[in-house]
């Protein structure tokens, strides 16, 4: 295995264990109040807000098996960096005290999107180098 299929595999098995984890944990087993504050923030009432992390939360979960499951597909990547930086904007228009705290969406957004970024770009070289071989 070549250090750019262990760059690949350590940065996707980590975004899976990301989106397992914020889908389990603070949404479905804690039911942190966090959660709900951007969509109380957009006026969503608390019962819809509670389904709708619920659901989202499901959602996670089972994104982090498409991570998985859908080993070198790259539009599984891409979404990730795209669904960060739209979650991590609709933070600060619904709920920028969230980005204030010791561990916020600001740095956890930033290091999903990087690691992401990671994985496309050494999937991508590893692929080439699998080419000209």
């Amino acid at each position: 295995m070549t250090r750019l299929n262990h760059i690949y595999t350590i940065s996707r098995c980590t975004l899976a264990f990301v989106w397992l984890w914020h889908g389990l944990v603070p949404k479905l087993i804690v039911k942190h109040p966090d959660e709900v504050l951007p969509l109380l923030g957009m006026g969503v009432d608390k019962e819809t807000a509670d389904t709708i992390v619920m659901v989202s939360g499901v959602g996670e979960i089972l994104f982090s098996l498409v991570l998985l499951l859908f080993w070198r597909a790259r539009w599984p990547l891409w979404l990730t960096i795209v669904a960060m930086a739209g979650l991590l904007l609709g933070v600060f228009g619904t709920a920028p005290e969230l980005t204030k705290g010791a561990f916020n969406p600001v740095t956890l957004n930033l290091l999903v999107i990087v690691t992401a970024v990671i994985a496309l770009y050494s999937g991508n070289q590893e692929s080439k180098e699998v080419n000209t071989t």
